[in-house]
Formats: C-alpha cells, sequence, structure tokens
C-alpha cells in the first residue's frame, strides 16, 4: 500500500478520512452541538412538561425532565456510533440549571468525544386543563334525538 500525504498538512497518512489525515480531520469534525440555554417549562399544579404547542403528563422528577430535554436539544454527527453521552447537573437557582454534557463515539472508524456545556431554565406555567379546572371550565357533548 502507498503511503499518502494529507493535502492539508503534508503529513504522510496510511488512511485518508475525507480526504484527510486523522488529525486534520478531527481539527475541523464537530460531533455534536447544543443550544447554549434550553428552556423547560413545567406545570405547577399536575407537573406535565409543555413540549412545542402542547402539554405532556409527567410523573417523572425535575431532573429526570432536565436529563431529557438535553437528550433531546443535542445533536449528534450523523456518522457517530457507539454513542455514549454523560449529563452532570448543577443548579446555581431553583431555576436555573447548568449542564455538563461529555459525548463519547465513533465516527468512521475513529473514537472521538466532546464537551459541552448548556444552561436550563426551568419556568413554571400553568398547562391548558388545571387552567380550565382552576377556571371551572366544563364541556360535555351533548346529544339530542328525535323519536319517532
Amino acid at each position: 500500500m502507498k503511503n499518502l500525504a494529507c493535502p492539508v498538512c503534508g503529513h504522510p497518512a496510511n488512511n485518508l478520512i475525507d480526504g484527510r489525515c486523522r488529525d486534520c480531520f478531527l481539527k475541523t469534525f464537530t460531533l455534536a452541538r447544543i443550544p447554549h440555554m434550553i428552556r423547560t417549562i413545567i406545570c405547577p399544579l399536575c407537573g406535565s412538561v409543555k413540549k412545542g404547542a402542547h402539554w405532556e403528563g409527567n410523573t417523572a422528577e425535575l431532573e429526570d425532565v432536565i436529563h431529557v430535554g438535553v437528550n433531546e436539544a443535542l445533536k449528534l454527527d450523523s456518522d457517530a456510533k457507539d454513542i455514549q453521552v454523560s449529563i452532570d447537573l448543577t443548579n446555581s437557582d431553583p431555576s436555573i440549571y447548568h449542564a455538563g454534557i461529555k459525548v463519547d463515539a465513533s465516527v468512521k472508524g475513529i473514537r472521538t468525544n466532546a464537551a459541552l456545556r448548556t444552561e436550563i431554565r426551568v419556568s413554571r406555567d400553568t398547562c391548558d386543563t388545571c387552567s380550565r379546572i382552576a377556571g371551572g371550565y366544563y364541556e360535555a357533548v351533548v346529544q339530542v334525538r328525535a323519536e319517532g
């Protein structure tokens, strides 16, 4: 097998990954991305979590809800395989959490890792169901049938 040279740095390389040596590939490669801030909205009455425009019932602890939110916001490279993610949460305030995220994965035969940080802001807002109950709202379907 011919010894190839990396076109970016000129170092000899046996295998080129996307046309570059391992070091040059890893310099420009992004394994994972996450927004700088994630907002999580929780109903203070029933514990439901707002996902997009609708509310989902929830019985999990707050930290579990935050872990799910961080995992949903985490964007990984499509070539990543054998992925391991660890999340370390700390809170500076009852409504502000900081997450340290470590991602370890294999990409194109290379084992690589990434360390990310994000802030999670937890706000409380009454869900539609609890708001209707508190406001005395009720709804029913009435069927009127004629006889004869």
